[in-house]
């Protein structure tokens, strides 16, 4: 039986290549071996483009940008990319772009939720250490949950200790940041490279709750991890031997297959036809139906 990425990748393909459905992208690519090679360069895509994780201030621009979700809100992200730029000019060292960022935010009265970001960034940018983060400050914090996850194998992965680093943002009284949501934070480290983390956007949990049975966003982040924890053996080498470059299928993979699909975003930046999104959803559904994928195929009783 096929896998659940196997099935959707060959969705992805016929969507682009498939005469029938011109209709439902702006994409269509005759060519199958161009349409692959687009396809995978999409679902490469890790980190947040044009942007980079090292050092610290790497990481806050990529939480600013983040925060405004750049793939829904386009415009408020390249508006708050060019402030981010500019500020950099301004100021020329690190030390001096973490001191200042929340107040300037705070006063751009041009940038989308200017306000409630501003309070994020004071939480993040503060020189305080804090002792449930290991009495180090936010950004410590960051880079080294950086380090500790980036070279990390799924297989050794239970999501309850992803969940623990999410808790700390988003619970702990010492240590939550203002504004910030489930589907925010959990978008914040998949967009710093972090592929155990998959975004839990509003099309991803409907696949995954036809796989599953569930509909919550913590449950299809936990489910996108247990589910590639089972195809990712399958699917070594052949015609996905490209997917050893970032070291096999992982769950930030097959969520931005689901993205890639529903939203057509096989070019960064292209502007979808969101009307059209239940229909590019229905031809996943019609696959897994097809395929003999079943809801109940993964679905494990109070296993995470």
């Amino acid at each position: 039986m096929a896998t659940v990425f196997e099935v959707l990748y060959d969705v992805a393909i016929d969507l682009q290549v498939n005469p029938d459905f011109k209709h439902l992208t702006a994409h269509h690519l005759p060519s199958r071996h161009e349409s692959e090679s687009r396809l995978q360069s999409s679902l490469m895509e890790i980190v947040m483009q044009g942007e980079g994780v090292h050092p610290s201030w790497g990481k806050l621009r990529i939480f600013c940008r983040n925060f405004v979700n750049p793939e829904i809100h386009p415009a408020a992200d390249l508006k708050l990319k060019k402030f981010l730029d500019f500020f950099e000019t301004k100021y020329l060292t690190d030390e001096a772009r973490i001191k200042s960022l929340p107040k300037e935010v705070f006063e751009n009265s041009e940038l989308s939720s200017a306000k409630s970001l501003s309070r994020a960034l004071v939480k993040l940018c503060s020189p305080d250490c804090l002792a449930p983060l290991g009495s180090i400050t936010y950004l410590e914090w960051l880079d080294q949950r950086w380090f500790h996850w980036q070279p990390k194998d799924i297989e050794g992965i239970r999501y309850e200790q992803l969940e623990s680093d999410l808790n700390l943002l988003l619970e702990h009284p010492d240590t939550k940041v203002p504004g910030l949501t489930f589907g925010k934070a959990v978008s914040y480290f998949a967009w710093m490279g972090l592929s155990a983390f998959a975004s839990p956007s509003p099309h991803v949990n409907a696949v995954v709750g036809w796989l599953t049975l569930g509909d919550e966003m913590l449950q299809s982040s936990s489910d996108l991890l247990r589910i590639t924890k089972i195809e990712k053996p399958k699917i070594r080498g052949g015609r996905f031997a490209w997917l050893n470059d970032c070291g096999g299928l992982t769950p930030r993979i097959l969520e931005r297959l689901i993205h890639v699909i529903s939203n057509d975003a096989f070019v960064r930046s292209s502007k979808a036809k969101s009307e059209l999104t239940q229909a590019r959803l229905g031809l996943i559904k019609e696959a897994l139906v097809a395929s003999d994928i079943i809801a109940a195929r993964y679905y494990q009783p109070n296993s995470r």
